[in-house]
């Protein structure tokens, strides 16, 4: 869906209702993020209720629309992606978490992912990479995103389905810096 924005000097920019139409339409502008506190607690619900959540501080939960969650910000020191045994996640964890990452979560198409892997008893708690899915193209590049950073596999939000691509999720010694990760974002008709 695309924001069809009008912008007058009464009325101020259009904010974008999703991450697409962010995208999709330059005239738009990014709505102001939510809270730490209320995303914590947000965040926290879900994933008590499902496992799982993918979660964008300026649009919400990412979950049933066209988007892949690629893992992309593994790194040694476990500041952007952590793990520890067992279901559990608290919303101080968050917070304190989402405040570690916010120059990450800053840029719209970053998200805090959380999942629960009931197979190894362990919670994941990381920034992911939210990648639109609208065509063959994107579907390319979110595998090659996450072949690219060894990842186990990518999640496609819209289907709620798991996309195993076999690696080992340990980071490949060759990887760029965290802010050259992301490829460069493009927006309007040109992307």
């Amino acid at each position: 869906m695309t924001v069809n924005a009008y912008i007058t000097e009464d009325d101020g920019p259009i904010e974008a209702a999703g991450l697409a139409d962010y995208l999709d339409d330059e005239t738009v502008v990014l709505p102001a993020l939510l809270k730490t506190a209320a995303a914590a607690e947000v965040i926290a619900r879900a994933f008590l209720k499902v496992n799982g959540a993918t979660f964008s501080l300026y649009f919400g939960s990412m979950v049933n629309h066209p988007y892949f969650a690629v893992s992309i910000y593994q790194d040694a020191e476990a500041r952007h992606s952590k793990w520890w045994n067992g279901r559990s996640l608290s919303a101080f964890k968050l917070k304190t978490f989402i405040a570690s990452n916010q120059e990450l979560l800053r840029e719209p198409r970053n998200s805090i992912g959380v999942w629960y892997d009931s197979e190894n008893d362990r919670t994941f708690l990381e920034v992911t990479a939210t990648l639109p899915f609208r065509d063959k193209v994107d579907y390319t590049e979110a595998v090659r995103q996450g072949r690219g950073y060894n990842q186990v596999g990518i999640y496609d939000l819209e289907e709620e389905a798991y996309i195993a691509l076999g690696g080992t999720g340990e980071l490949p010694g060759n990887t760029p810096s965290v802010s050259e990760r992301l490829p460069k974002m493009q927006r309007g008709k040109e992307r």
